[in-house]
């Protein structure tokens, strides 16, 4: 995993400057401590910092060209078949020099053009410049789990992994994107579409390629790949879409041990984590080392759960709990390697593991995706609910007074009645394949509303630490197939992710594989507002700079916040919003990285 910048002149003669390529890999050095190179030439210069996973020799050293020296990349990814592909380009005359992913890119990329990140199984942002052609080609991943942004500045563009590599350079002025701020605050929702939280900097978009030319500053956008046409085509019984799932995770996961660095995984005591962790304790060969953060307060403990598959498993368990003052001490820091403010203090609990894992390993395997993929979350269940009553099928009053009465005792958080009310249906007869609610719920999730802020929170927090995050259930094959089944397959009633629970009995255990509570990597951030916590959120909205930014109303979040801590409504992620997004603003529009902490009442 690595850290990418450019700067291409559309005015070929003026020369890039070395040194504006040195201070942007250096605001972006943690995500390559290991090594850091610089390409320079007629219009174009490239740099890169690099986190040396696969082939650790000098040879994996980049910017990286080919033979001729006429195709330039800088790469930050994964590309998880590259053995396959280089037996493959090897076949077609390509000579290889190192035993690195990044110039099988290259090789790819003479041979089929920009059309080779469709035959690309992995997680990539990539910029190759083709002096041939004098053409700059941007690339990012299907799901976006690497970052890339770009800025076009007079006759020139700039692009890079992280944000706060273009604050870096001199004289940039970055305009805050009110509108898209706003709207985060008020959704939480990060990442989905191309407009960021600068007005002139944009994202290139998951799944993307962009295509920048000599005399022309607008790129040429091209989609590469897209889940529309996937939805609901497979036609299998439970039992033979089980065998193909376990088949598909199991490979995505081998594929994901590959490096020449040691592997270990996160564990939450959730399904998706377990799994994974069940499933590469079994194929890596040696004892596998797991991270995983619990806490003390009942409610947001899952200690049980890690204890039982560490035992299981016998991995090497490394545990930390994380404690208000540590938030407090980190929140800064959170807000900066995340490039912005987040979305709920979840956050703190993937920051800690990642902090505690940080100078041990580099590589991590995640659970990422498996909710939104098999409809993991309770928020599904009136989605559900409202494709068994599309479909038409009527049933009895007696079952849905008993489904009913069954959701409000064990999810009584889910504020879904009302569309219960009106679903009088039968599981079993619901078999026809349609594009329904739940299929159009999770698309979005995964395109627009969850996935995207999901990965940008993994990204960074991750490599803040210098770690690659690899995530087994965004390997496009699983997700394609996933994607696919019929919804029944993934919710029966109460039960979700129903395809999973079938395709690992016997490997995963019975324990964490009969859960049925949801908890995703919880922090119990609403207490310690409330207490620890208090005079740090009331220092921060009651300050002079919190009340002078147009995208809050001061005194309606102050009444949230009195709200809140006299325990009377819990507005824990909305404050939570508002704090992070302030310290944004005080670090990446004000230019400063601390904040004062003052007593002020609440």
């Amino acid at each position: 995993m690595c850290g990418i910048a450019g700067i291409c002149n559309f005015n070929r003669e003026e020369i890039v400057s070395s040194e504006a390529l040195r201070i942007m890999i250096k605001a972006i050095k943690h995500r390559g401590p290991d090594d850091e190179g610089f390409y320079t030439n007629e219009g174009i210069g490239l740099g890169h910092c690099r986190l040396s996973i696969v082939d650790l020799s000098a040879l994996g050293h980049q910017p990286m060209s080919n033979n001729k020296g006429n195709i330039w990349i800088v790469y930050n990814g994964e590309i998880y078949n590259y053995k396959e592909l280089m037996l493959e380009l090897k076949s077609r005359g390509y000579v290889f020099r190192s035993s690195s992913d990044t110039e099988v890119i290259i090789h790819a990329y003479e041979e089929w053009g920009i059309d080779c990140v469709k035959r690309f199984n992995g997680m990539w942002a990539f910029a190759i410049w083709d002096c041939r052609k004098k053409q700059l080609f941007l690339s990012r991943d299907r799901f976006g789990v690497k970052p890339l942004y770009y800025l076009i500045d007079d006759d020139r563009v700039v692009f890079a992994s992280e944000l706060k590599v273009f604050m870096a350079l001199p004289g940039f002025k970055g305009s805050p994107n009110e509108e898209v701020i706003k709207h985060f605050i008020d959704t939480g929702i990060l990442d989905y579409d191309e407009q960021t939280f600068f007005s002139n900097i944009k994202s290139v978009l998951p799944a993307h390629n962009l295509i920048f030319e000599q005399g022309r500053a607008t790129p040429v956008k091209q989609k590469y790949w897209s889940l529309d046409n996937k939805c609901e085509q497979t036609h299998k019984t439970l039992a033979d879409s089980a065998d193909e799932f376990k088949a598909l995770l199991s490979s995505a996961v081998e594929l994901r041990l590959i490096a020449d660095v040691e592997v270990g995984s996160c564990l939450s005591g959730g399904l998706d984590s377990s799994s994974i962790v069940c499933l590469a304790s079994k194929q890596y060969g040696r004892r596998l080392k797991t991270y995983s953060s619990v806490y003390k307060e009942p409610g947001y403990d899952e200690g049980q759960y890690v204890r039982s598959v560490v035992n299981e498993c016998s991995t090497d368990s490394h545990v930390i709990t994380p404690e208000p003052e540590a938030l407090e001490a980190q929140i800064s820091d959170i807000v900066w390697y995340n490039d912005g403010p987040s979305t709920d203090p979840s956050i703190f609990s993937q920051w800690s593991v990642m902090k505690l894992a940080g100078g041990n390993i580099k590589i991590l395997l995640d659970g990422q995706g498996g909710d939104e993929l098999l409809a993991g979350y309770h928020k599904y269940f009136p989605d559900y609910l409202n494709t068994l009553f599309k479909l038409g099928v009527k049933g009895h009053l007696g079952y849905l007074k008993k489904y009913f009465d069954g959701f409000k005792k064990m999810y009584p958080s889910v504020k879904a009645f009302k569309n219960i009310l009106y679903c009088l249906s039968t599981l079993n007869s619901a078999k026809d394949d349609i594009y329904n609610d739940l299929s159009m719920a999770l698309l979005k999730d995964i395109t627009s509303t969850r996935l995207p802020w999901l990965l940008h929170y993994e990204d960074r927090c991750s490599m803040a630490f210098s770690i690659e995050s690899r995530t087994p259930f965004l390997d496009y094959r699983l997700v394609e197939f996933a994607m696919s089944l019929p919804f029944y397959q993934k919710i029966d009633g109460f039960k979700t992710k129903i395809v999973l629970r079938e395709a690992l009995k016997g490997i995963v255990l019975q324990k964490v594989l009969l859960r049925t509570d949801k908890k995703g990597f919880p922090t119990p951030a609403a207490g310690w507002f409330r207490e620890q916590l208090k005079t740090l959120l009331g220092s921060v909205i009651n300050s002079e700079s919190f009340a002078s930014r147009p995208v809050f109303d001061p005194e309606a979040i102050k009444k949230r916040c009195k709200e809140h801590v006299e325990n009377r409504i819990d507005h824990t992620d909305y404050l939570w919003r508002c704090l992070t997004t302030e310290l944004w603003y005080r670090q990446f529009v004000d230019g400063k990285k601390k904040i004062k902490r003052e007593a002020v009442v609440l």
